[in-house]
């Protein structure tokens, strides 16, 4: 007879055994449904995390985009980086359409070889990469369009942008919902859009535009304005402001209003500008030629400190000059040849620098107890110090100051971000200009009453650039000019372009594109087993330079005794055919050491590799697998006391 008990447990766990399929599909449905646009990302550096920045942006976007993300899937598989980067790209292009409520639509789209996918991928301009001997191409990139059929392109997804893939995807969107360029106007007290020049010194009769100028009007509406003739105008998106010196009141106050009232500015500022130097006031031909803003720096928590250059001696610039009557080739330690250390590498307008070129640049600090962010996009070297302007003003010698020189162990900041709530600089309205005849410890007085639309605080927060040399855009400084068929053709020798270009961009799409940071990528290595590698390396190589040694000392004694020594190699004794037996054995027997060698370095690293793999891929299921079964083993024991108990 069976057990009317037993029956009933079977039964209730059948029923049990039921309730939880039901409850499971049901999970799983409601999931599907309600739970659809949930996303948790729980990678290290946030990848799939959309900033602050780009959701505002999306949020006011008013027209619908589409965006077409185009990829050979199967070639794709081909290349392991490029199929996980592209799975990535894919990812985050759904988390934009997932932000834009429904104002983004997206297309993943496969360009096969020889379809019409693939013809309409090549029409939007997009770059196919030949990956085998049958010449099909790889398609990696994104067409972004709007309903009048403006068009943003991203020609290829480089792994080497990987960490700019917010930006570059946030500025796409912005380029296709925004119907015109950005106005930036360019105040200057430098010839930068050329004008007469003296032939008697080796200049054109008529200099043209600065290559920076002739760059930038490629990109952006550029404008020369005018600060004294009133506020800037409202359509004006930057103000570029270079070797702003001797600027009255009116046109200090204007700059102030015009970022207080959200406008953004680039500005180039110098304690010694070589160029402006090139032509010295006839009245005052010791004046230092320097510019600066101290006024409107305070106010943004910002100082250029006064008379002193930046010196140093890892970033100098070699020239050629003459010592004791010897030609020789010195470092010339204010003219700074920046690269990759010197940029930040989290700023999008620094990140993928190459060099920078400076002349008598100065150091940027921030004001004591200012609450306006001061973030630094360029820095020297630690092995830097503050030289006085006197010693370079007047053509500095560069073995005079490589005597002085004395590194402080610090970076000094050549260029820096403001970002923060800032008060007016002239609360009581523009000042009347300073008289060059009073003290240097006198307050100039308002020039009036104060105007009704004064500002008196930002209504957001501003968006300043500010760089402590202008010599840097100067054409000498970091581009070549050629004759090229009757035209003259411009070669960068550096990236000072690239940073005004990137800066302008930045400042150009606004608070959104400022904001952005760049990320990590998708790839993580196995630092343990690199950590290794390099150990493995170190041990294997030691053997492999002392075999190399050897086989080199043994070639060398068998090609003397071949071809010197007074060795006839038709007539050789019985002892000299051994010592060349030998050596030829010996020779033989290294290089075979010599492949073994390589052969256990490469195995030893391949199996360190191997075995730390499986650790990592295989060890995480099997000690659940271990936990389940030591699980399992507990529940049995505690169901056979409690039968043990009932019975």
């Amino acid at each position: 007879m069976s057990d009317p008990r037993s029956n009933r447990k079977s039964l209730f766990a059948g029923a049990a055994l039921a309730l939880g399929i039901l409850l499971l599909v049901s999970v799983n449905l409601l999931g599907n449904s309600v739970l659809r646009n949930l996303r948790v990302d729980l990678t290290e550096d946030k990848l799939f995390t959309l900033s602050d920045g780009t959701k505002d942006m999306l949020s006011t976007l008013e027209e619908p985009l589409l965006l077409r993300f185009y990829m050979n899937q199967n070639l794709a598989n081909e290349f392991p980086s490029i199929r996980d980067y592209g799975r990535r790209v894919r990812d985050v292009l759904a988390e934009y359409a997932a932000a834009s409520s429904s104002k983004i639509s997206l297309e993943i789209l496969n360009p096969e070889p020889f379809s019409d996918t693939e013809d309409d991928a090549v029409s939007f301009g997009l770059q196919g990469v030949p990956v085998d001997a049958a010449g099909d191409r790889l398609y990696f990139g994104l067409v972004g369009t709007n309903t009048v059929d403006e068009k943003s392109v991203i020609q290829f997804f480089r792994q080497e942008r990987e960490p700019f893939l917010e930006y570059d995807l946030t500025r796409l969107i912005y380029e296709i919902s925004t119907v015109t360029k950005p106005v930036v106007g360019v105040v200057s007290s430098l010839s930068i859009y050329g004008g007469p020049g003296n032939p008697q010194v080796g200049e054109p009769a008529y200099k043209p535009a600065w290559a920076v100028i002739t760059q930038l009007e490629q990109m952006f509406q550029v404008r020369q304005i005018n600060l004294d003739m009133g506020p800037v105008e409202e359509d004006v998106d930057i103000l570029m402001l270079v070797h702003p010196n001797n600027l009255t009141g009116i046109a200090r106050y204007e700059i102030d209003q015009f970022v207080l009232r959200g406008g953004r500015a680039l500005v180039f500022v110098d304690p010694l500008s070589e160029e402006s130097a090139k032509t010295p006031d006839p009245d005052n031909p010791l004046a230092p030629k320097n510019s600066t803003l101290p006024d409107l720096f305070k106010a943004w928590g910002v100082e250029l400190v006064p008379g002193m250059l930046v010196a140093d001696a890892r970033a100098a610039q070699r020239v050629q000059t003459s010592d004791q009557g010897r030609s020789v080739v010195l470092p010339y330690l204010p003219w700074l040849s920046l690269e990759l250390p010197n940029f930040n590498p989290e700023e999008v307008a620094t990140s993928q620098l190459g060099r920078v070129t400076m002349r008598s640049a100065g150091r940027l600090e921030p004001v004591a107890d200012s609450e306006v962010a001061f973030v630094p996009l360029i820095q020297s070297s630690p092995e830097s110090m503050m030289l006085e302007r006197f010693y370079v003003q007047f053509g500095g010698n560069p073995t005079a100051l490589l005597d002085r020189f004395e590194a402080q162990g610090i970076p000094y900041t050549l260029a820096a971000r403001l970002h923060g709530i800032v008060d007016s600089a002239f609360p009581n309205g523009p000042m009347k200009d300073e008289d060059s005849t009073s003290g240097s410890d006198s307050t100039p007085e308002p020039l009036g009453e104060l105007p009704d639309n004064h500002i008196s605080q930002s209504t957001e927060p501003i968006n300043v650039v500010v760089v402590s040399d202008t010599d840097m855009l100067v054409d000498s400084t970091w581009v070549q000019t050629q004759q090229f068929m009757g035209r003259a053709l411009t070669i960068p020798m550096a990236d000072n372009g690239a940073f005004v270009a990137n800066v302008l961009e930045l400042l150009g799409g606004g608070a959104n594109l400022i904001g952005l940071r760049t990320r990590g990528t998708g790839l993580r290595p196995f630092k343990v087993v690199d950590e290794l590698q390099r150990e493995a390396e170190a041990l294997f190589r030691e053997t492999e330079n002392g075999l190399q040694e050897r086989l080199e000392e043994t070639e060398k004694k068998l090609s003397e005794m071949r071809s010197g020594g007074g060795i006839n190699l038709e007539i050789l004794s019985e002892e000299e055919e051994t010592t060349i037996a030998a050596f030829q054995n010996d020779l033989l027997n290294i290089r075979k050491q010599l492949r073994d060698v390589r052969h256990e370095l490469r195995k030893d690293i391949e199996g360190l590799g191997t075995i730390l793999k499986v650790i990592n891929i295989g060890g995480i299921p099997i000690l659940v697998g271990i936990i389940a079964i030591f699980v399992s083993l507990l529940r049995r024991r505690h169901r056979r006391r409690a039968l043990a108990m009932l019975q």
